[in-house]
């Protein structure tokens, strides 16, 4: 019994010693959550390493208790970036993202704390998306933009991308929006200089709602706190010439046909000597694929 106790003492010195090292080369962030005055419990916490615009990955996740209250202890000194994640709600300290957060330097042994974020609820669009022959698009991205007092357009983005996405039948809802007026709109420029990843599976004409390619047609959204803005549907244009591409993928060596194997295609753009990625499509069973919607 006593090398029992000798053991589990053992144990607890040397988990005591290893939390010491952590708060010797790191140090921890606390602080608390609430939304009107009242604690949050339960809500999660992110902390990302890096600054507002350069961010590295997540290194640590936590969730507040019973009072609202988190501590994270992060093993290293550094840059840190702390997000809440709570369905519905926002805090938009940080510009054109749907969720704010809060930028941290730690320096070894630091205890920071009054890291609080006081949340408000978020508003909500939602809406279907469909093709020029009326068929529901799944898996596209939804774009939103902001506009300013000044009349600036700040484009929105969620730190989740699959948030602003539709799902197989063309449905998307995007919540946590934080109250202001908004344009939506799906697809890309046809001149569009810049590489583009999942934005479906055919080339989509930026369209904004209601169904005008043109920005100065486009038809403003009010998004107020805890409010729901529905039937916000878009029907993407029809490109004025389009073009349909097909090939096969054929093994060099046995000459069997490629099944599920990935074809990116994309549109280069002379002027800026660059190429704009629409998609990442795949073989079928034949090792044939088939791109619609191509301009010139």
């Amino acid at each position: 019994m006593n090398y029992f106790i000798q053991a589990i003492g053992f144990f607890v010195l040397l988990c005591t010693a290893f939390l010491t090292g952590l708060a010797q080369d790191g140090g921890t962030i606390s602080g608390k959550v609430t939304v009107s005055g009242k604690s949050i419990p339960g809500a999660q916490i992110l902390v990302l390493q890096g600054s507002l615009n350069t961010r590295n990955g997540r290194v640590a996740k936590v969730e507040t208790d019973i009072e609202g209250q988190y501590k994270v202890t992060l093993p290293k000194e550094g840059n840190y970036f702390v997000i809440p994640l709570t369905s519905g709600f926002t805090f938009t300290s940080e510009p054109g993202s749907l969720r704010g957060g809060q930028a941290v330097t730690l320096a070894k042994g630091d205890e920071i704390t009054g890291i609080d974020f006081s949340l408000k609820s978020g508003g909500v669009v939602t809406g279907r998306i469909f093709s020029f022959d009326n068929k529901p698009i799944g898996n596209t991205s939804i774009k939103l933009q902001r506009i300013e007092s000044d009349g600036k357009k700040t484009p929105i983005y969620p730190i989740n991308p699959f948030l602003a996405r539709t799902d197989d039948r063309g449905i998307y809802r995007i919540y946590g929006i934080p109250p202001g007026k908004y344009l939506v709109s799906v697809g890309i420029k046809p001149d569009a200089s810049s590489a583009t990843f999942g934005v479906g599976r055919t080339y989509i004409p930026l369209t904004y709602f209601p169904n005008t390619t043109q920005e100065e047609s486009a038809q403003i959204i009010e998004v107020k706190e805890g409010k729901e803005n529905t039937n916000i549907d878009i029907t993407a244009q029809r490109p004025e010439k389009s073009f349909r591409l097909t090939g096969k993928v054929i093994d060099a060596v046995t000459g069997k046909p490629i099944v599920g194997i990935g074809v990116v295609y994309g549109k280069y753009t002379s002027a800026e000597n660059a190429v704009t990625l629409f998609s990442n499509l795949k073989t079928n069973a034949r090792g044939e694929f088939q791109i619609n919607g191509l301009t010139t």
